[in-house]
């Protein structure tokens, strides 16, 4: 067959990185495209004459966006994982297309210790004990490389983690939370006000509304924010006005300043508890008893969140977004809670003045790290709560390039006091995936962790 020049291919390695210390074993990730348009269909990595078969053909809609053309750079991502042999290994990327021979991209060269080689293996299974009891281990035993192996591994096992905001599958009903059952009399639970800001979501407000007040057996106070829209979502919000604690449409600065002006409408007692939900997500039918049965019953907690599902614009599920355990999970590196699954006491909103206003994409973030910093016990409770609906036009979705980095890693440097590396991020995000991958495994065969 002919070859076909490199010239011709466009490639990434996002593992291993160049600076990549001595390991016994790696994960090979990255993407490779033909510029001509004309399909890869294969990519190979070969160590002597052994050889190596990468998965090909991954979305990489980042490869997309960037260079816009050809169509096949959407699925220009490939990976692989192999373990090394011992002493100097010189690694060889090749690529295929059926009119063409296998033509070399890049070369890597790697070295591995015998004694690196022959303790490999402990340190995996070490690695796995840890990450079952959710324990976070001393990674300095493991090199980059090998870590990024291990999370590879785990994932081509059990399927990518449930922390992602995008359909996992096909659309489908939504099964309601089984919830505990709960014997006490609503006035015997504290009280519960939502506020949902709302602006031109009309096609999804009425949804909102109804997950809302069909929720039974709690007192609740449920307040709508609306910032001048023009779209209709008067007229939904009108249908159900008598059954509102407060309304009012009226222009704002934003999100936060909207829930901030709900929310000075709120009648309640110390001990009462708050929520926000955005005009395009839903509560998950019962969670306000649920809610409200476990602060009654554990009076020192300030606040808990939980799990979410993914719906679609038609309110079909698409996936879950399963939370990991608190001890798997920095809240200072990244927000991995769902917005829509938090409720807090007053108490703690009135010990941090509420919502910042100046945050437009991190504001629930923001509060978290400060109900933290003041102390407060927030728990995470392993249940559905909240609904999350992915649709294009939310905003987080489009802010988070202009307005949700810079709002992230300002709250990165306040915590931490420094922005932190690509690589830290990288790391604690891996961290909370495996263990949210585990949670679902747990829930697959009922058990709640």
């Amino acid at each position: 067959m002919p070859s076909t020049p490199a010239s011709e291919l466009r490639f990434w390695l996002d593992e291993p990185r160049p600076e990549a210390a001595e390991s016994a074993a790696l994960s090979i990730k990255g993407w490779c495209f033909d510029v001509t348009g004309r399909k890869i269909t294969g990519i190979r990595v070969r160590i002597g004459s052994h050889t190596h078969t990468a998965s090909i053909g991954i979305t990489r809609p980042d490869v997309l966006a960037y260079y816009k053309t050809p169509a096949s750079t959407e699925q220009s991502g490939f990976q692989l994982c192999l373990t090394l042999p011992a002493g100097k290994s010189t690694v060889h990327l090749e690529a295929k297309r059926d009119d063409c021979d296998w033509i070399r991209f890049e070369t890597l060269t790697l070295t591995t210790s015998l004694a690196r080689r022959l303790r490999f293996p402990l340190l995996r299974a070490w690695f796995y004990l840890n990450a079952l009891f959710g324990n976070t281990p001393t990674l300095n035993a493991l090199s980059n490389a090998e870590l990024g192996y291990l999370y590879a591994q785990f994932e081509a096992t059990h399927g990518e983690p449930p922390l992602r905001l995008n359909s996992q599958y096909a659309p489908k009903e939504y099964h309601k939370e089984k919830f505990p059952k709960s014997y006490r009399s609503s006035q015997a639970l504290p009280k519960v006000t939502v506020v949902t800001p709302s602006f031109n979501q009309a096609h999804f407000l009425e949804a909102t509304i109804k997950s809302v007040l069909s929720q039974t057996g709690v007192r609740l106070d449920y307040i709508i924010q609306d910032g001048a829209s023009s779209d209709g979502s008067i007229a939904i919000i009108e249908k159900y006005k008598d059954k509102l604690s407060h309304f009012e449409s009226a222009k704002d600065s934003g999100q936060a300043d909207a829930i901030m002006k709900g929310f000075r409408h709120m009648k309640a007692e110390p001990d009462d508890i708050m929520a926000y939900l955005n005009s395009d997500d839903l509560l998950m039918p019962g969670v306000l008893r649920f809610v409200a049965e476990y602060f009654a019953k554990n009076s020192e907690v300030d606040a808990i969140y939980g799990h979410r599902i993914l719906i679609n614009e038609a309110g079909l599920e698409v996936g879950q977004w399963i939370t990991p355990r608190q001890r798997c999970d920095n809240l200072s590196l990244h927000d991995l809670i769902p917005q829509e699954t938090l409720f807090w006491r007053k108490r703690i909103w009135d010990r941090v003045g509420g919502i910042d206003v100046r945050f437009q994409f991190a504001l629930d973030w923001d509060l978290l790290i400060r109900f933290q910093d003041t102390g407060a016990n927030i728990k995470r409770l392993p249940y559905f709560l909240g609904l999350f609906r992915i649709h294009t036009q939310q905003k987080s979705q489009s802010l988070i390039d202009h307005t949700g980095v810079p709002e992230m890693n300002l709250l990165r440097k306040r915590t931490l006091g420094k922005i932190p590396t690509d690589q830290e991020i990288t790391a604690s995000m891996r961290r909370a995936q495996v263990d949210s991958t585990l949670m679902k495994i747990g829930l697959s065969y009922g058990i709640r962790l």
